[in-house]
């Protein structure tokens, strides 16, 4: 998941997670693509198409194609001052006032969120922002939060390819750019099949190994669970799903998702290169006995570690979930000062720690903080079938 926060207000309407453009894109044809396919728009829909100003011209095309369909369009923008001064200027009283009451009505009549990244530079607005803040917004959004599985919305986030995104992620734009655009056009069906086979596989499994050349050695079980798919697009089957992330897709897509048994978790996590608030963290280490993360270590960025953990309360340092990557136009790249490892990449794979509770797991953390461990070149075995062996898919 894009990261796999689940701050879902802020998922909303603070960020989307993913892309569009390679040159010049067909925003026609793309917002026709994201209305029709994705969405799945139907008559008398009410629809919402939220982002930044530098995404205009792909939110007009899509409310365009959105009222073809029949749908009842809303549009919403803002920008990067707004968000800004959100988390630098407003006083905190404001900051910790619940947003639920609000929300949560006017969440009842929308059909579909169609979400683009409200922001261009996330690194200017959020790198110096003390994590105090973040968990008060956290808090004022988690009673909206919890009340989206019983909703009937359905959601679709496209990612808007910036100069910013790829310089955070180490890579000149141009490499970036194409490589989005590549994942917007991937093979939706090839991905689908290969989600149902691990689906099938993980419903009925009993245990699940994770291994890295770092030294990774972990086995937990996810004991009929169930899945989410991110194959691009929500069917009429996923619109009627009683949990929000069953009808909820990107694009680029490509990722199968599952909460984990909060007590089985057992054997070591090292990660050596991850980040926290855009700073590096390397050589982090931890162990998990019965499910509970112990001595959690960095050899570099512990301090950041530190800071965020140390203001959360309830299950935050439990195993919550995992996921696998899907997409095969998006690579992980981490060769010097690349910094890309998204979680539709094909072959990677991601650990959750914290709350899962909107995915319909068990642990609970106040604002439903979670924190996800980068594994990449992993290999990954249900009940001994290797599906990921050394960060490939084999499937």
């Amino acid at each position: 998941m894009k990261t796999l926060s689940i701050n879902l207000l802020a998922l909303l309407l603070l960020t989307s997670t993913y892309f569009v453009q390679a040159q010049a894109p067909d925003f026609a044809e793309l917002g026709k693509r994201i209305a029709t396919t994705s969405a799945n728009i139907k008559p008398g829909d009410v629809v919402v198409i939220y982002g930044g100003k530098h995404t205009i011209d792909l939110m007009e095309a899509i409310a365009v194609e959105a009222q073809k369909q029949g749908g009842l369009v809303n549009l919403l923008l803002t920008t990067d001052p707004i968000s800004y001064s959100l988390f630098h200027d407003v006083p905190d009283e404001y900051l910790k006032m619940d947003r639920g009451n609000y929300f949560k009505e006017w969440f009842k009549e929308i059909d579909v969120w169609i979400g683009l990244p409200s922001e261009e530079n996330f690194q200017m607005i959020y790198k110096d922002v003390p994590e105090e803040k973040f968990a008060m917004v956290r808090k004022a959004n988690e009673s909206l939060n919890n009340s989206l599985n019983d909703s009937k919305l359905r959601g679709v986030f496209v990612t808007y390819p910036s100069a910013y995104q790829a310089a955070d992620a180490g890579l000149d734009f141009g490499t970036f750019e194409k490589m989005q655009w590549a994942a917007v056009n991937a093979d939706y069906s090839k991905i689908g099949a290969q989600a149902k086979k691990l689906e099938s596989m993980l419903m009925n499994s009993k245990t699940v190994k994770i291994t890295t050349p770092g030294g990774t050695d972990l086995t937990f079980s996810v004991n009929g669970r169930p899945c989410f798919i991110d194959d691009g697009i929500v069917t009429e089957g996923d619109a009627q799903k009683p949990l929000l992330f069953q009808r909820t897709v990107s694009l680029p897509g490509g990722s199968i998702y599952t909460t984990t048994i909060e007590n089985s978790g057992k054997g070591k996590v090292v990660v050596a290169k991850d980040k926290c608030n855009y700073e590096p963290v390397r050589n982090i280490t931890c162990e998990f006995k019965d499910g509970v993360m112990q001595n959690l270590k960095a050899g570099e960025g512990q301090a950041c570690l530190t800071d965020v953990f140390k203001l959360q309360k309830g299950d935050y340092n439990k195993i919550s979930a995992f996921s696998i990557g899907l997409n095969p136009a998006l690579k992980v790249m981490e060769k010097g000062d690349q910094d890309f490892r998204w979680d539709t990449a094909a072959g990677m794979v991601y650990l959750v720690i914290g709350d899962n509770s909107i995915f319909g797991g068990q642990n609970k953390v106040e604002g439903q903080f979670s924190y996800s461990f980068p594994l990449t070149d992993a290999t990954v075995s249900i009940d001994g079938v290797v599906v990921v062996e050394k960060g490939a898919l084999k499937l």
